[in-house]
């Protein structure tokens, strides 16, 4: 708007010329003393009247600037109030993943303290059962060792007695296996003898009193 005032064509230059006039006008004019007090107070309302018209020109380009200024201002605002937001945005993220990442440690920090604990108890059941074993070992008897020894000796004694029996019993089954084999080859031998043999005819009564 006021680039259109300031830089007007011909036309609109005349047209204010016209309106208001200027100071080469006003210089143009005769002797101020011939003039009437009318006519001077006439000059200085149009000179008044000159000075407020570009007072309202220079306010009016003065508002278009402030205008313009305004909506980069917006428009700066509006851009900063963008990257603010993402900023935000990216802060929450990161916090959030912050706060997840510290909670997964903190329970991996748990486990691991419990496995610990877990693992020192398990150490000093062992350290107790050894403890144990070697009061255990001391309160034993110096002669248990001598005593022993002398059940291993008995232990192999009765073993060789053992092994012996077993070898005795062994040879004594094959000669009874042997005598019983001599035997029946005697009954066998016997049974064919008289099966070869003619056998008498018998009477009744010595048929009879076999069987009686």
């Amino acid at each position: 708007m006021s680039d259109d005032i300031f830089h007007s064509d011909g036309d609109g230059s005349s047209n204010t010329s016209s309106l208001v006039p200027t100071s080469s006008t006003a210089q143009a004019t005769p002797d101020y003393s011939a003039t009437s007090p009318q006519d001077l107070e006439k000059q200085r309302l149009e000179g008044l009247a000159q000075e407020i018209l570009e007072l309202k020109l220079v306010f009016l380009s003065d508002a278009e600037n402030f205008g313009r200024e305004i909506d980069q201002l917006r428009r700066q605002v509006g851009s900063l109030t963008g990257l603010l937001v993402a900023a935000i945005a990216i802060l929450a993220g990161t916090l959030t993943w912050l706060t997840f990442s510290l909670k997964s440690d903190q329970g991996q920090l748990s486990r691991q303290l419990e496995a610990i604990a877990a693992d020192a108890v398990a150490i000093e059941r062992i350290e107790q059962v050894e403890t144990q074993l070697e009061s255990f070992s001391e309160s034993l008897p110096n002669s248990l060792a001598a005593d022993v020894e002398m059940n291993q000796a008995q232990l192999a004694t009765l073993e060789a007695q053992i092994s012996e029996l077993t070898t005795s019993v062994n040879t004594r089954r094959q000669t009874i296996a042997i005598l019983a084999e001599a035997l029946q080859d005697l009954i066998n031998e016997e049974e064919s003898n008289l099966q070869a043999s003619p056998t008498p005819a018998a009477s009744p009564a010595t048929e009879a009193s076999p069987e009686s």
